[in-house]
């Protein structure tokens, strides 16, 4: 659920780190697949594109990513 590595960039060298962010209970309330209506007519009216519904416990919703830190 975590990866980080030291790598070689140009003549850099720099770590890059990525945690995964998985759906806890608390996400399922706006993200799962059974919102209650209100949430779901709000999640609508704020984000008519909104793809990130549908999610179960545990899913894999993305990943943080530090940007490269000089070492």
């Amino acid at each position: 659920m975590e990866y980080s590595e030291v790598v070689q960039v140009a003549d850099k060298t720099v770590l890059r780190d990525m945690k995964a962010i998985p759906m806890g209970g608390l996400c399922l309330a706006c993200h799962g697949s059974k919102l209650a209506d209100d949430v779901s007519n709000k999640v609508n009216e704020l984000y008519p594109n909104d793809q990130a519904t549908g999610f179960k416990l545990g899913d894999i919703r993305g990943a943080f990513t530090l940007p490269k830190i000089k070492l």
